[in-house]
């Protein structure tokens, strides 16, 4: 046998072998196709959106005379920032800290907030015609995908601040049902969000409720608040809580990384910051789909999306558990050396998922600490001044049961003091830490781990 036999029997014998592993390729392929195709119409059966466009029409557009955020928007296109020499405008200015919970404000950062209010007296007007508006769409593109401009985000958070000072200053004042009306009204603006499909949409309804909630404590700790009154911010208090407000937004944000996966010649666009562009972006796009390497990255974001909708469709503490587990398989994932090439767009976009279920998890836990606070005083004043002592006391006249903790399921803990009381839920850590609050925990924590052992709390100083 001459050399050039061998020869022609390995070269046979490799291009035998190359057109087999092509074909299993192929077939592979192939394969994950037709599973992207059978989940994307499981997508669409359900009921949700696969591209921007869908997306678009998937948000619902009321008319005009029911659409809070068309009022809204007016509101704030007259909406005076505050001047950068107001040194002593709290909230706006970090400067001019509010003083202690109880502690009556100075009268410097009063005038401060009361010029800050008649500035903006026509935007306040506004804002009140939102009061029993509960439909909302803002005035984006979703079909533009990641292109599109979300310019009502900012502008919103800072109508949540000015109403934030409206309620303090009325609070301050004695004006007790113009500080109640600036915190249901801020309710609402977090709620004209609601609908938004989109996460940071979502991050910003959450932050407001936060700053919502921290006006209602401020306020009951200052002045005696009529059942009326207590009522009425309870009522804004329990529509803040909206699961499905979390599962359109994943649903979103789906809906968008879907048009990517299923769109190649835009997955370098997806891939972040950096990455090639035109024709090189063109090839690099070509073979990530060819090499499989797109299929499976699509399917694991897909089968990780189900999941993360699933879990907001959970009781909380299963809810929280769920989250736990995927947190960990991504972690396992960006570690593993090969996997984390293997799903370079699930890498980038997912984490950010799984936190936004912890930012749910506290803030429902802070608004059901609120509400619990605020049924607590109207029992006081309906028992001459005697607190309940048990949770339980308040159902179901003051509230229609006893709430649970979304931590663990438990009722919510209860801490009679003195003439004052707290109400507390176990937080992010789900340790019992006695009522440590969060601005306690970062002011008295030796090391960030300590700073980190703190409860969610609502808690009132002294009864009036």
């Amino acid at each position: 046998m001459n050399l050039l036999s061998v020869f022609r029997k390995s070269f046979l014998f490799l291009a035998f072998f190359l057109f087999l592993l092509s074909l299993a390729i192929v077939i592979k392929i192939s394969g994950m196709n037709s599973q992207i195709e059978k989940a994307t119409a499981q997508i669409k059966a359900d009921g949700f959106p696969i591209s921007g466009a869908e997306l678009d029409r998937w948000y619902h557009r009321p008319p005009d005379d029911q659409n809070a955020a068309s009022f809204i928007m007016d509101a704030l296109g007259v909406y005076v920032s505050a001047a950068p020499n107001s040194t002593h405008l709290p909230v706006v200015h970090r400067s001019a800290e509010l003083p202690s919970l109880g502690t009556p404000v100075p009268d410097l950062q009063l005038k401060a907030i009361n010029k800050f209010l008649e500035t903006n007296r026509e935007s306040l007007e506004l804002l009140k015609k939102t009061r029993h508006l509960t439909l909302s769409r803002y005035p984006i593109n979703l079909s533009q995908g990641l292109n599109g401009l979300l310019p009502h985000l900012s502008p919103v958070k800072g109508g949540a601040q000015l109403l934030y000072l409206s309620s303090i200053y009325h609070t301050e004042t004695d004006q007790l049902n113009e500080a109640v009306e600036a915190a249901v009204l801020s309710m609402g603006l977090a709620g004209s969000l609601a609908q938004e499909p989109l996460l940071i949409s979502q991050l910003v309804r959450i932050a407001i409720q936060s700053i919502t909630g921290g006006s209602i404590e401020r306020m009951v700790n200052r002045k005696h608040f009529s059942d009326a009154q207590l009522a009425s911010l309870q009522e804004a208090i329990r529509g803040g809580e909206d699961p499905e407000a979390n599962v359109r937004a994943f649903a979103g944000e789906r809906a968008f990384a879907l048009n990517f996966f299923l769109n190649p010649g835009n997955l370098m666009a997806m891939a972040g910051g950096g990455m090639p562009t035109g024709a090189v972006a063109k090839v690099l796009s070509s073979l990530y789909g060819a090499s499989g390497l797109r299929q499976t990255d699509a399917l694991f974001y897909m089968d990780h999306m189900k999941k993360m909708i699933d879990i907001y469709r959970m009781p909380y503490p299963e809810r929280l558990t769920a989250n736990a587990k995927l947190k960990q398989t991504l972690t396992e994932m960006k570690k593993h050396p090969f996997k984390k090439f293997q799903y370079v767009i699930s890498g980038q976009l997912l984490p950010a998922y799984g936190r936004a279920v912890e930012k749910d998890l506290r803030i429902t836990a802070t608004l059901r600490t609120i509400d619990t606070g605020l049924a607590i005083l109207r029992f006081q004043a309906a028992s001459n001044g005697k607190l309940p002592d048990t949770l339980a006391d308040l159902t179901p006249k003051f509230s229609p049961q006893i709430p649970e903790d979304p931590y663990d399921g438990k009722p919510l803990r209860y801490l009679p003091r003195n003439d004052g009381f707290m109400v507390y839920s176990l937080g992010p850590n789900e340790k019992d830490d006695g009522g440590r609050t969060y601005k306690d925990a970062r002011k008295q924590g030796k090391n960030k781990q300590d700073q980190e052992q703190y409860d969610v709390t609502f808690k009132v100083l002294k009864t009036l």
